[in-house]
């Protein structure tokens, strides 16, 4: 692999004209340039309009969001595949820093560490909760989950046979659970990007951890998935 390779950014998207712009600006005021936007998108409202004004590699197809990814990959030119959801910030050192992990052959996948961007009491709390839970799967179940965004190769991720399409949620937690079963993954404890608690204002911080707590008890236990509708708001 070259020292100067092309990172495509992968975003599925579905009525995020709210949110899309800011996570294309970031994108775009990466210190490291030579990246493609490929978004994946199943929206009603404005989100394509917006996305043309950075990006013409817009797939319109409604699908769910593992779906959506594996896509976007089939469309992507870069041999470097970074994940990203159409409402997460990346701060302008992340696409860098990610990787040179990767290209000194150190690892096959980086998950950069996020925090979220509100900054109320329970968002504190939840961001405890979350950092305790990832120590908890790590060494329990020897494997550990990071959210979105992921960075990997995309040899590897083809040799890992992509996201698991029957995961309309919990599709980033079964496929770090593959990337860390064949691969080496390291979750990056710096900060490098900022995620939304958007669903959690909006219908509650309890509802929301309820069921993100049943769905990755459910995969612990039989590996299958929760939720099983086209594209639930999971995100």
């Amino acid at each position: 692999m070259c020292s100067n390779p092309l990172v495509s950014v992968i975003i599925p998207s579905k009525n995020e004209e709210n949110y899309i712009e800011k996570t294309l600006i970031s994108i775009k005021n990466q210190s490291y340039k030579n990246t493609e936007i490929i978004i994946v998108d199943s929206s009603t409202d404005n989100t394509i309009k917006i996305a043309k004004k950075f990006t013409n590699k817009i797939i319109k197809k409604n699908v769910n969001i593992p779906k959506a990814k594996n896509l976007g990959t089939k469309h992507a030119k870069g041999d470097i595949l970074l994940f990203v959801d159409a409402d997460t910030i990346l701060l302008p050192n992340c696409i860098e820093r990610s990787l040179k992990f990767i290209l000194n052959g150190s690892y096959d996948a980086i998950i950069p560490n996020v925090k979220p961007r509100e900054k109320n009491f329970r968002a504190i709390i939840l961001a405890l909760i979350y950092k305790w839970f990832l120590k908890l799967m790590d060494l329990t179940y020897n494997f550990s989950i990071g959210g979105c965004p992921v960075m990997v190769t995309k040899e590897f991720f083809n040799r890992i046979d992509g996201f698991n399409e029957r995961f309309t949620c919990v599709e980033d937690l079964e496929f770090i659970k593959k990337l860390k079963i064949f691969g080496k993954v390291k979750i990056d404890k710096k900060i490098l990007s900022i995620i939304s608690l958007r669903r959690f204002e909006k219908d509650g911080y309890f509802k929301w951890m309820l069921r993100g707590g049943l769905s990755g008890l459910l995969f612990i236990i039989k590996n299958e998935p929760y939720y099983k509708d086209v594209y639930p708001i999971f995100r």
